[in-house]
């Protein structure tokens, strides 16, 4: 089902009863839309749903745990329930251009199967959780544009790429998981980030070098 772009859109039905076997839920740029059912969690065949651009929507719905990819760019959401570390099958999680958003909760060290997550243009992120080490699948990170967090912590070691450009508040980083004998990260960019301290530089150079 995809009504993107539904500019008159304000709520959605129970789907749970009328579509109880829906697999893809694609509602970008439904700008007015503010009323997501909590019954949006039955639906147990969900893997996909994008509410990015639903800048109405203030609160994150309780979403199904057989989901996969979860884009919610550009919501008005604050804070992510500690329930999402239920969604034991999240591999992609996007929440870019969420300038409200100013946490993520401990419990996002939970997602086993988490590859991705997109949080650039964030820009009242405090910080990120210590669990996110824990991601034992995470490939990619995005934090660019960022401009609070004052420390990145320690990261998966299967990381291969870090987006931190533009964390204009960044004054250390963790670089353990670049200096491990393996595959080679393939992107680090730290651009704009005149607080960094020197120490990380130098342990990405070392790495470069090494590699």
């Amino acid at each position: 089902m995809d009504l993107s772009y539904s500019d008159s859109l304000i709520r959605i039905p129970d789907l749970s009863s009328t579509a109880p076997d829906l697999e893809i839920l694609r509602l970008k740029n439904c700008a007015i839309l503010h009323d997501i059912p909590s019954s949006l969690e039955k639906l147990s065949k969900l893997i996909e749903l994008d509410l990015s651009g639903c800048y109405s929507v203030r609160h994150c719905p309780e979403i199904p745990c057989n989901i996969r990819t979860l884009k919610l760019d550009g919501n008005g959401i604050e804070h992510l329930p500690s329930s999402i570390e239920h969604l034991s099958q999240l591999v992609e999680f996007s929440l870019k251009w969420c300038t409200r958003l100013v946490s993520i909760p401990n419990s996002i060290g939970e997602l086993k199967c988490l590859e991705e997550i997109h949080l650039n243009g964030c820009s009242n992120l405090q910080s990120l959780p210590e669990s996110i080490k824990k991601l034992s699948k995470l490939k990619q990170l995005d934090l660019s544009g960022c401009e609070r967090p004052k420390c990145i912590p320690e990261l998966p070691s299967c990381l291969k790429d870090l987006v931190a450009s533009g964390c204009t508040s960044l004054e250390y980083a963790s670089t353990s998981f670049i200096l491990l004998e393996k595959e080679g990260v393939q992107r680090l960019l730290f651009a704009g980030c005149d607080k960094l301290d020197e120490k990380v530089t130098e342990d990405v150079f070392k790495a470069h070098l090494l590699g």
